[in-house]
């Protein structure tokens, strides 16, 4: 398996090759000991049995799903925390917007996160 260094340039993506997009309001995370499943929702009025008129209770409807290795899920979450990380930053105001931190491992840590030594 090949693997990227965090600072090589994103692979070019085929943008020709995507699905409809689906609007989400919701979502659903369920990990098992060899995969993880993202399950998309969007939350839109019911109508219960006996409900009066005009009341509506919400329920979730799937859009989409996901399913991975947890492996990948770690990278797709640590790449998700880095992207959330270098926004706070841009914004000028590095503590108004709280940032992500990895715990446990020496010498790996998410992009916008000063160096624990620093601290």
């Amino acid at each position: 398996m090949t693997r990227r260094r965090r600072d090589d340039a994103p692979a070019e993506v085929d943008w020709g090759t995507e699905g409809d997009p689906v609007f989400t309001n919701g979502v659903r995370l369920a990990i098992t000991g060899d995969g993880v499943a993202l399950v998309f929702t969007e939350y839109q009025p019911f109508l219960g049995r006996g409900a009066a008129p005009g009341s509506f209770e919400p329920r979730e409807r799937i859009v989409a799903s996901m399913r991975t290795s947890p492996e990948k899920f770690f990278e797709m979450v640590s790449s998700f925390a880095s992207a959330w990380n270098r926004f706070a930053l841009e914004q000028g105001k590095p503590d108004a917007l709280p940032r992500f931190r990895l715990f446990g491992r020496a010498n790996v840590q998410l992009d916008g996160v000063a160096d624990p030594d620093e601290d």
